[in-house]
């Protein structure tokens, strides 16, 4: 009830996403950039220790993202990488390199039960962990000579169906729906042009409308799926953290302020959050009607979704390496030296 730090374990490198837990695995699941993945069980919350890893790579290795299914497994990959490491830990812990059908441009998302993996080649894959197809890839009609930058995808579930939106990194805009049973294929439901060049950052989807972040520190926003423009927004300044969709709204970060951005009409500003010390890490989490965001020196704010009052700041004394991750009555988060923080809701 006080927000105190309950228990902590070192993984002894620096965190690849954040911890959740697994009901499938009964413990906590967390990965570091080098490639393993612990399973922290009972045994391992009452001696405040984490065993050996559960998994690790064969062979020395880096990742940058993680992409977590809907069960305990994950692919570990590295944007400029045609492989990435595919993890199970149920019912027997295992993981085990995947080729894929090209270079990764951007972090891969889950679609469906697959990743959704935009590659340098210019066509978009849905596979599944052993890097196999799910369906037949997307390819954009793209003129000779020409490179697309594909930024991560936003993925939402829209009318019933669920829909991938994504840029080309220039001043295209796309959104994509699996179609077919028996064959299925990724297809463009439509595209739209930007009105300025789009940042890497990823999209968000939140209810009906596609949030993409521009270079010049805009927002610019779509209904989905046709991507008929709904408005652009300015911001204080360029876009470091986010758009991330957060109940009712989008939350963003410059490097002066945490902003939510009501989308469901004009967008428009709905607060603001000064920035006093590190920047937002990882994603945030929705809970209940606040978002909970984790700062990189080591503060977890939670801010409400509509006023953005910051109903509880908890300081962990320690830089943060994640976003925080709901588990149980308590909160999950990586420090940034790889160590799993588990804290009381204050």
């Amino acid at each position: 009830r006080t927000g105190r730090l309950l228990w902590e374990t070192d993984l002894a490198a620096p965190p690849l996403g954040a911890p959740v837990f697994s009901e499938a695995a009964r413990g906590v699941v967390a990965s570091n950039v080098v490639g393993e993945s612990h399973l922290i069980g009972p045994q391992e919350v009452r001696a405040r220790l984490s065993a050996k890893p559960a998994t690790e790579p064969s062979r020395p290795q880096t990742y940058d993202a993680i992409t977590r299914l809907a069960s305990s497994d994950a692919g570990l990959s590295k944007t400029g990488a045609s492989e990435w490491l595919g993890v199970r830990i149920v019912p027997r812990a295992a993981s085990r390199p995947a080729s894929l059908p090209g270079e990764l441009i951007c972090n891969p998302t889950v679609m469906g039960g697959g990743i959704l993996a935009p590659l340098a080649v210019g066509q978009v894959h849905l596979l599944d962990l052993a890097g196999q197809p799910v369906a037949t890839p997307f390819q954009p009609r793209v003129t000779v000579g020409s490179r697309l930058a594909w930024t991560t995808p936003g993925v939402a579930t829209v009318g019933g169906k669920e829909i991938a939106v994504l840029t080309d990194g220039a001043q295209n805009i796309y959104s994509l729906e699996l179609e077919g049973s028996s064959t299925p294929s990724l297809v463009e439901r439509a595209t739209a042009k930007l009105p300025a060049t789009a940042a890497p950052l990823p999209a968000a989807v939140a209810g009906d409308r596609a949030v993409v972040s521009l270079a010049d520190g805009k927002l610019a926003v779509y209904r989905v799926p046709a991507l008929e423009p709904a408005g652009t927004l300015a911001l204080s300044g360029e876009v470091v953290w986010g758009p991330y969709a957060a109940g009712e709204v989008v939350l963003a970060a410059t490097a002066e302020e945490v902003v939510a951005v009501t989308v469901s009409g004009d967008p428009e500003i709905a607060w603001r959050a000064p920035l006093e010390a590190g920047k937002p890490v990882g994603e945030p989490l929705v809970d209940g009607d606040g978002a909970v965001i984790a700062f990189a020196d080591g503060a977890l704010v939670r801010f409400a979704i509509k006023s953005g009052d910051p109903s509880a700041t908890l300081d962990l004394g320690q830089a943060l390496g994640s976003g925080p991750t709901a588990y149980g009555p308590r909160w999950l988060v990586a420090a940034a030296d790889g160590s799993v923080l588990v804290v009381t809701h204050p």
